[in-house]
């Protein structure tokens, strides 16, 4: 149990370290990683809401899903390189901040 604890606190201390080295940053990471996570949900719904259309609907409702359902694959390869440098700058000014500390702690 007492392990169970320590991950505990470990976990929090690095989340409440995460967002204090950058707040805006941090959230802007969260939304970014969240919609990546239900691209492909969507994705699939789209592909199910297409092949319904197809013998339902007018041209432009199909043509309309069709753009979307495209960018649900296009949208992730877009989306990969910015969550890739905002993580690599979160990163970079969490580990600051942690030697910061160890820093200050180290001078008193």
């Amino acid at each position: 149990m007492s392990k169970a604890i320590e991950f505990y606190k470990l976990f929090k201390y690095s989340i409440s370290l995460l967002f204090s080295s950058s707040p805006l940053l941090s959230f802007l990471f969260l939304l970014l990683v969240i919609f990546q996570g239900l691209i492909p949900t969507i994705s699939v719904m789209l592909g199910i809401q297409l092949g319904n259309s197809i013998g339902h609907s007018d041209q432009i409702h199909i043509f309309m899903i069709s753009i979307a359902w495209v960018m649900s694959f296009v949208i992730p390869g877009i989306l990969a390189p910015i969550v890739s440098t905002l993580q690599s700058i979160l990163n970079q000014k969490a580990t600051f901040l942690t030697q910061k500390k160890i820093m200050l702690s180290a001078s008193k």
